[in-house]
């Protein structure tokens, strides 16, 4: 129960500490009333769900109605990635992500190029090939209304209590964090909610057995670890167990196919490497950790291995995921508010704190389905 309430109050301080640095933008209202006026909402419409959770849960039309709701905040969400003009933001997640989708598809090495404001990407091959056709309709910031909507017509039609979907609807659209995300065409969270997805979907498939059709899972093994890096560790709590458990045989099936996937998916890329010097200077691995301490990312990389063996089920992946990405991101958070201040590392932009918001599909996924009553859970 502790833990459980204690993903409500890291989704609360992210979300806070996203209001803090962009609420001083707007002139109408004293910073402290922003802050107080969102923890009221926040707290507000959760307490309101919950009282009202038996009347919810016996309307015969909650489908129906939050349906609809889906597909408003979706066609929403595609209106605000057709409006919001990219080059005018001061992030360039999203033109890091499109210039390395062009690249690709023109034969190029994509991790010596510049975006439009002249950083260079870190996404690794599995994301590119997903933002693929979203660039070839013309917007690759629809990656996001269309995860959107895939994570919720999953949620409507998982059986859970009608209450639990209304709010793991709310506590996204309540995010501040998430819906910077959507405005600023990032594709960060989406990249988060399409791997915790992914776990969910496959575990209520293969309850018994999460290594059946291991070429299968191989494959989106391979695909979504080539996303970002630290997503490894939700896969390898979910994989590594499982894969102990079976036989040498299916061992051997699995991994070979994985590494044949690996492979199959950066070839492509590695074909067109101009050098050797460029590889080592210019690549994902190296431009995504290259301000993260080495030992920290090595913890973070063995502690899965030892933890997957002991968890049992979807909700050990999802409680250990939520632990161990929180443990990270926020101590680094709070090691750099402690060694250089609060002005510049929420100000100055000396920490990203965009990356914080990564928490919070953890801390969603975790407190929804940790309620969940575990008798009426299925797919």
């Amino acid at each position: 129960m502790l833990l459980r309430n204690s993903s409500l109050i890291v989704i609360l301080l992210v979300n806070l500490i996203f209001v803090l640095k962009y609420g001083v933008r707007q002139e109408f209202l004293p910073l402290y009333l922003v802050l107080l006026l969102y923890v009221v909402l926040f707290v507000g419409g959760f307490v309101i769900i919950d009282r009202w959770k038996e009347k919810i849960n016996r309307y015969a039309k909650f489908n129906s109605l939050f349906l609809a709701i889906i597909l408003i905040v979706f066609v929403a969400f595609v209106i605000i990635s057709y409006a919001i003009d990219g080059n005018q933001l001061g992030t360039d997640r999203w033109s890091a992500l499109e210039v390395s989708v062009k690249s690709v598809l023109n034969f190029e090495y994509p991790y010596d190029k510049l975006d439009h404001m002249g950083g260079r990407s870190s996404n690794f091959p599995g994301l590119i090939y997903i933002a693929t056709p979203f660039y070839l309709i013309g917007n690759i910031a629809l990656l996001q209304p269309f995860t959107f909507l895939l994570v919720m017509l999953f949620i409507r039609n998982f059986q859970m209590k009608n209450h639990q979907k209304l709010l793991f609807l709310f506590l996204f659209l309540s995010s501040v964090a998430y819906l910077w995300e959507v405005f600023a065409k990032s594709d960060l969270m989406s990249n988060v909610i399409l791997v915790l997805l992914f776990i969910v979907w496959w575990s209520k498939k293969n309850p018994t057995n999460y290594m059946r059709k291991p070429i299968l899972l191989s494959f989106f093994a391979a695909l979504l670890v080539l996303t970002r890096g630290f997503l490894a560790v939700p896969l390898t709590l979910f994989l590594f167990g499982p894969f102990l458990k079976v036989s040498m045989k299916e061992k051997i099936r699995f991994g070979l196919f994985l590494v044949v996937f690996l492979v199959a998916l950066s070839l492509p890329i590695l074909l067109n490497l101009p050098s050797e010097e460029i590889l080592l200077g210019n690549n994902p691995v190296r431009n995504q950790t290259a301000y993260a301490p080495y030992w920290l990312m090595m913890v973070v990389i063995f502690i899965p291995f030892f933890i997957s063996p002991m968890i049992k089920g979807i909700l050990g992946i999802l409680r250990w995921s939520y632990i161990i990405m929180s443990l990270l991101l926020l101590g680094l958070f709070i090691n750099n508010l402690i060694l250089e201040g609060v002005e510049v590392n929420i100000y100055g932009g000396l920490f990203d704190i965009s990356y914080l918001g990564i928490l919070i599909p953890f801390a969603i996924f975790f407190y929804i389905f940790d309620q969940t009553d575990k008798n009426t859970v299925s797919v």
